[in-house]
């Protein structure tokens, strides 16, 4: 497993990532490693990313989210506190996009689709949502 740190602006948030288990020492190349330790910072950063929504730091929060999806670029939980910081900038075709992208990533993360919903049903919208939501079931069973 690999922990780390990030700090910025006083704060500091954990991530951490790995294995668990039990492992011949073959399988930990540095490939794997370079792996754990992405996935580690960019925990550490969707955190970040997450106390600066909170705080309604909007745009602090897109730079850790927008550098946590540089590390990896299928968090979903990156995408949804993105999604939020997005909507909280008065960006909200930006917002949908990434609560769609979160949905795409990991179809059973039910705060992308509760943020899709919501902005849907704030543009008087909701059916769509509906819709991806039958579309997506049918290409994930």
């Amino acid at each position: 497993s690999v922990q780390v740190i990030a700090e910025a602006g006083g704060r500091r948030e954990m991530g951490y990532a790995g294995g668990g288990g039990r492992a011949d020492y073959s399988h930990f190349t540095d490939a794997v490693l370079k792996e754990y330790a992405q996935q580690a910072v960019s925990q550490a950063l969707v955190n970040l990313g997450g106390l600066a929504v909170q705080a309604g730091d909007a745009a602090t929060a897109v730079r850790h989210l927008t550098r946590a999806l540089e590390l990896v670029p299928d968090s979903a939980q990156a995408m949804v506190t993105l999604a939020t910081a997005s909507v909280m900038q008065g960006r909200t075709d930006e917002g949908l996009r990434w609560y769609r992208a979160a949905t795409e990533a990991d179809p059973h993360n039910h705060l992308a689709w509760y943020g899709l919903a919501m902005l849907r049903l704030n543009a008087g919208a909701l059916g769509i949502v509906g819709d991806e939501v039958a579309e997506r079931q049918s290409t994930t069973r």
